[in-house]
């Protein structure tokens, strides 16, 4: 537990000390005030150190109407598609939870249908090409060869290429990372 600090005792002091100690202390308070009330707009630190307290001023003028969207607007939202691409059914009990006997669940129905849209997690896909090679009875190795686009041990596909330069191009993602 914090203990509170103590109060000096200045029944010792004379006036001339008491003053001393009172325009030490008002000079403190001003230093510390001073750099408290220092922001961006008034001093050289940077607007992050600004705080969640203060707001932009907007140049934009208002519009007088209230925020969102606005009466009569028809709006739109997420529609379920006809046909999904994977369903899972979640199953029922086996038992009643109140009286006990077996649930005919042959006869179970759907009761409730919701969809979640979603991206596909991203994998690779690792197609390891081998060259065969096999001994006439003649003595001449004859050897597979590789298709001309599969020049080195380990590569990147074609479709790793066009991600990167879909991703660089189109997405303006840097290559590297910027320094630190």
């Amino acid at each position: 537990m914090a203990t509170k600090p103590s109060s000096p005792d200045l029944t010792g002091l004379s006036h001339e000390q008491k003053d001393i100690l009172i325009l030490t202390l008002l000079a403190s308070l001003e230093a510390l005030e001073s750099k408290v009330n220092k922001n961006s707009s008034n001093s050289r630190k940077p607007s992050s150190s600004d705080g969640l307290a203060k707001r932009a001023s907007s140049l934009r003028e208002s519009s007088g109407k209230p925020p969102g969207g606005q009466t009569g607007r028809k709006g739109t939202t997420l529609r379920q598609a006809l046909q999904a691409t994977e369903r899972i059914d979640h199953p029922l009990s086996e038992h009643c939870d109140r009286c006990h006997p077996e649930l005919p669940l042959q006869d179970a129905l759907v009761g409730e249908r919701r969809q979640v849209f979603d991206v596909p997690v991203a994998a690779f896909d690792v197609v390891e090409h081998r060259t065969l090679s096999v001994r006439c009875q003649c003595g001449q190795l004859h050897t597979s060869a590789f298709p001309a686009s599969v020049t080195e041990p380990v590569q990147y596909g074609s479709n790793v290429r066009m991600l990167a330069v879909h991703l660089t191009q189109g997405q303006m993602l840097p290559m590297r990372a910027p320094p630190n």
